[in-house]
């Protein structure tokens, strides 16, 4: 059974009228009666700006009355963009978009205040605290701002959950576009999500050797297809020929072995935090590198799929795995001495992960963010922030903090099976 198409209104929220159907966003322009020629993006951005106009009550004044920017006649649009000191020449949906444009600059310059807007706005101190516990890479502390516990132990499925309740939060498109660390904050809940889910261990720097300078392939590429991948940020396609991505690459992101960037938006991502989507109806699917010499089965059309793998040369993949390497050892070092100056500001004489994750997580308990007392469970606290700092001052019960603690690895070792789809191995 197929999910129906999310509707326009759904897709204009998220910034993706692209994905509609050219004849849903055509319907739209006919039932508004605005012209429907053009492909499928003029189409799209036809329905963005009159959409754009609709919910946010755009007007203009022309001779003392307000009226729809899609109202105006052609001289009197043309003449409106010229008043605006931009150039008056171009088709109608040109003109209407640096129209448009400026009228949403105004209309936001123009309110009294953002700062408490900001402040309101859900996911906004998500990202702030996203923000500030990056500086220490306090990775199990930034999935915690989700509000689930999450530990360095915790299973997959528990850090995939926080990591897409986050995302849903601190995505770019989701907080208001005057928050100007809006895609920081979103790498770094990216790059805490594909740390913490995948340990960096160095890559061996010389691969087994091959016969006849190519790298064998050890399972058969029967019923393997090149699996659609796409950026978690902008959610363009990744690896196209054209984006200057070698086809062995695939090989290297879905083992997880390697981040790579967007060649639209820049943006860095592994395969944990990528969008994996079914080769046959295209439907977003739940992806490990574990599953990479599998076959799946997808839940939505019940077909079954593996993942190619591409051959390489041996002398290519040295070098591949040379520069992969010197890149962890970078980031190792990098971490080592970030690790070095926390250790000397804090005046400890180690810092172990576990420590640096209570620590995170009491900042966003006196945040409001996570509910429960990191140390010793108690969720019955008030929600103020002195309540909270007094509370952390005054919670020193070793008993208590020590089996709250046992509970919590406990419970952060629990395994949730992936519900997306199923899996078999390869014969």
């Amino acid at each position: 059974m197929t999910r129906a198409p999310p509707p326009l209104h759904d897709l204009w929220t998220r910034n993706q009228l692209q994905r509609a159907k050219l004849a849903d966003l055509k319907q739209y322009l006919k039932e508004v009666k605005l012209p429907m020629a053009g492909e499928l993006r003029d189409v799209a951005h036809r329905v963005k700006l009159h959409m754009d106009v609709v919910h946010e009550k755009l007007t203009i004044h022309v001779d003392g009355t307000s009226v729809s920017p899609f109202d105006l006649k052609p001289a009197q649009l043309r003449k409106q963009v010229a008043l605006l000191g931009k150039d008056p020449q171009g088709n109608k949906d040109e003109l209407l978009t640096l129209l448009i444009e400026h009228l949403q600059s105004t209309s936001t310059s123009s309110m009294p205040s953002r700062s408490d807007d900001l402040k309101a706005t859900p996911g906004v101190k998500q990202a702030k605290a996203i923000l500030e516990l990056a500086a220490t890479d306090d990775y199990s502390a930034i999935l915690s701002a989700s509000g689930i516990d999450v530990q360095p132990s915790s299973s997959t499925a528990i850090m995939r959950k926080a990591y897409l309740k986050l995302s849903l939060l601190v995505h770019p498109d989701k907080l208001p576009k005057d928050f100007a660390d809006a895609t920081r904050a979103f790498q770094a809940l990216v790059t805490a999500y594909e740390m913490l889910s995948q340990p960096p261990e160095l890559i061996t720097a010389v691969p087994a050797k091959a016969k006849h300078g190519t790298m064998e392939i050890m399972r058969s590429n029967e019923g393997c297809h090149r699996t659609p991948v796409h950026c978690p940020r902008c959610h363009e396609a990744w690896g196209l020929p054209s984006h200057g991505c070698e086809p062995f690459d695939f090989n290297f992101l879905m083992m997880g072995l390697k981040t790579f960037h967007c060649a639209t938006c820049l943006f860095e991502f592994g395969c944990m935090s990528a969008e994996h989507h079914c080769p046959h109806c295209h439907r977003r699917v739940e992806y490990h590198p574990n599953d990479f010499h599998r076959h799946l089965t997808c839940a939505s059309c019940r077909k079954t799929y593996g993942f190619y793998m591409y051959k390489i040369s041996n002398r290519r993949e040295q070098e591949y795995r040379a520069a992969i390497r010197a890149t962890q050892e970078t980031k190792l070092k990098d971490k080592a001495r970030k690790d070095e100056r926390t250790k000397r500001a804090s005046g400890r004489q180690t810092i172990s992960d576990d420590m640096r994750s209570t620590q995170g997580k009491e900042t966003l308990f006196a945040m409001n963010l996570l509910d429960a007392c990191p140390r010793c469970g108690d969720d019955d606290v008030d929600p103020t922030e002195d309540s909270r700092m007094s509370h952390l001052r005054t919670c020193t019960n070793a008993t208590k903090i020590q089996a709250y603690q046992i509970k919590m690895r406990h419970l952060s070792q629990v395994i949730i099976l992936p519900l997306a789809s199923s899996q078999k191995k390869y014969n």
